[in-house]
């Protein structure tokens, strides 16, 4: 779900930093999107391969 939410916010992002314009407040707003939302992605990929790998504590 996460990563769903993430690749929606590059979809969303990503089309405004394409249209360019005068409104470069927007396209400079919407790249720093894109790029944050690549960061959580990996982030949230790492944290699951590493749950995967590290066996939880049964107590």
């Amino acid at each position: 779900m996460s990563l769903g939410i993430c690749a929606l916010a590059f979809q969303l992002a990503r089309r405004l930093a394409h249209r360019g314009g005068d409104r470069l407040a927007s396209v400079w707003l919407a790249r720093s999107a894109l790029a944050l939302s690549g960061i959580f992605a990996l982030a949230i990929a790492f944290q699951t391969l590493a749950i995967l790998l590290v066996p939880a504590c049964v107590g």
